[in-house]
């Protein structure tokens, strides 16, 4: 049986929404980058249960944001998501599955 995984990918907060300087500042594009972060992994989860959910980012912060939510956090490898997204393995409970965004 095939199960449903969400994966996220999240950008640093200080690096997102930058087409939006026009009219944010850059720490009210912070706040709304960590906002939307949150407000995608609490509708995730309406979908799916919380150990199904991973959290992909190289930052810490956003790392530590999904952990709190309650939900599986991956740190990125190097190469950025475009180029792990046909590799990358999680490990759960005792399993591996390849994921693609």
């Amino acid at each position: 049986m095939r199960s449903t995984w969400v994966v996220i990918p999240g950008q640093a907060f200080d690096r997102g929404k930058t087409r939006l300087a026009a009219v944010l500042s850059a720490g009210e594009r912070r706040q709304f980058s960590r906002a939307c972060l949150s407000h995608v992994v609490r509708t995730a989860r309406r979908v799916v249960p919380p150990r199904r959910i991973v959290v992909v980012s190289r930052a810490a912060e956003v790392l530590g944001l999904a952990r709190r939510l309650g939900v599986m956090a991956q740190r990125e490898s190097g190469g950025g998501l475009n180029k792990d997204r046909k590799s990358t393995r999680l490990n759960s409970s005792h399993r591996c599955i390849s994921y693609a965004v």
